[in-house]
């Protein structure tokens, strides 16, 4: 199992992974949260992360007409926007990761993140293509 721990004060949030911090804080383990070390006042939640979440259909994705990839869920998501979209800003971007992260979280349903990744994507792939346009037309104006 995997958790996502918050802390109550101003630290960042870090996974915890059979016992094993990945947080840079070799005091912090799993173990610690079920005895009297663990005070209140240092972590406020205690979020169990799904990653195994699957979505009912997959999201096929790819570029020039062909497909390169398949997104199976909500962690797939949030590892495909962070390393293949070329837009990582906007509403609709911003929208689908938080869905995507809360159905990691368990907070939200998982196809409510798969329409919002899917609106997302499109929203990405035609920022490309119009980028892609206006590189071409530039390039053919700077050449004649």
């Amino acid at each position: 199992m995997t958790f996502l721990l918050l802390p109550s004060q101003n630290r960042s949030p870090f996974l915890v992974k059979s016992g094993i911090s990945y947080d840079e804080d070799p005091g912090i383990c799993l173990s610690e949260y079920s005895n009297k070390r663990c005070r209140s006042d240092f972590v406020s939640v205690i979020v169990e992360l799904q990653f195994s979440t699957r979505w009912t259909r997959p999201v096929h994705v790819g570029d020039d007409h062909r497909i390169t990839g398949v997104v199976v869920g909500p962690s797939d998501a949030l590892r495909f926007m962070s390393t293949r979209f070329s837009f990582r800003r906007g509403t609709s971007f911003l929208l689908a990761q938080r869905a995507c992260c809360e159905a990691v979280a368990g907070k939200t349903d998982p196809e409510h993140a798969r329409r919002l990744f899917m609106s997302a994507y499109a929203e990405d792939c035609v920022r490309r293509c119009l980028l892609a346009e206006a590189d071409a037309t530039l390039t053919e104006t700077t050449s004649n």
